[in-house]
């Protein structure tokens, strides 16, 4: 009987923490195909935190750029002629943090 009991409370814990690692990476890191190229963004960590980032790609401009402002105002953006643009800065837990993305010939 004991092991039945703690053979099914590790299985539950099994399925909960596989469940919320599956959610938290659906929920925090996006990507976003656009008549263009493709953006994938948003924050690494849980609840929010550990780092926000924007990565962009553009098929049909010559630049791609990406930037990200964290929950305290902190920017970082990069510009890139032919490539994939790549910024990220450290994210804030449970404030808003944003990505942004821009491309042009």
């Amino acid at each position: 009987m004991k092991i039945r009991r703690i053979t099914a409370v590790l299985s539950l814990a099994a399925v909960m923490a596989t469940s919320s690692s599956a959610f938290a990476l659906y929920m925090h890191y996006n990507t976003h195909p656009n008549n263009h190229g493709t953006w994938t963004y948003g924050t690494t960590g849980i609840l929010g935190g550990d780092t926000v980032r924007s990565e962009y790609i553009d098929s049909k401009y010559k630049v791609s750029h990406s930037s990200v402002r964290n929950g305290i105002g902190l920017t970082n953006e990069a510009t890139v002629h032919g490539g994939w643009a790549k910024s990220s800065q450290t994210a804030i837990p449970l404030v808003d943090d944003y990505a942004y993305y821009d491309f042009w010939n």
